[in-house]
């Protein structure tokens, strides 16, 4: 399916070789690492094997939010509102489109991002391989999440906004256009099941 896709759309696609034996968190994150070490393109568009998107992406609100600074729009794998829980996101309506939110929170979850501001952060996961699941989130996620609340806690409002221009695609509540699919810890018996 992948391989169809990229050739229709003229995408280059990378594959990252892995072995069962090795930990998922760590063939994650170089599996990500790796996209924004080989590719020249100045976007990244990534998604895990288990997500699927169900319908298609409005190329017009992604091309507004990179025109307003953003530097990653997230597709959210639930409705875009606020969370509370070990490792908050907080999610705000944006201010220059209603099809859009900012949020504070980085997720493994599908998203575009510019690869100069990526790939520092995937250069950080990297050094510091996730071992655990859970509170910060494992594979890439946990590291970048826990630097990301330091300086959420260590720097003013807008520098903070200046380093971390994150948005969901979509308005409050917005019904996802992505699916996860798959079992894992946290989702035992969603096999075949879209969550939405």
């Amino acid at each position: 399916y992948l391989r169809s896709f990229c050739q229709e759309k003229e995408l280059r696609l990378l594959v990252s070789p892995s072995a069962l034996a090795m930990p998922s968190q760590q063939t994650a994150t170089h599996a990500f690492h790796l996209a924004s070490c080989a590719s020249e393109s100045p976007y990244l568009l990534l998604w895990e094997h288990d997500h699927l998107f169900h319908e298609a992406i409005d190329w017009h609100r992604i091309q507004q939010a990179m025109d307003h600074g953003a530097a990653m729009i997230r597709f959210n794998r639930r409705p875009n509102h606020s969370v509370v829980g070990s490792v908050p996101e907080m999610v705000e309506a944006c201010e220059f489109s209603d099809d859009l939110c900012r949020t504070d929170y980085y997720c493994n979850g599908p998203f575009i991002a510019r690869r100069s501001w990526l790939k520092p952060l995937f250069d950080l996961a990297l050094r510091e391989p996730p071992s655990w699941n859970g509170c910060f989130g494992g594979f890439v996620e946990g590291p970048i999440n826990r630097t990301m609340l330091a300086d959420r806690y260590n720097k003013s409002e807008e520098e903070y906004r200046h380093l971390y221009p994150i948005y969901l695609y979509g308005g409050p509540d917005f019904k996802p256009i992505v699916s996860h699919f798959g079992e894992f810890l946290g989702r035992r018996g969603q096999i075949g099941r879209a969550h939405v």
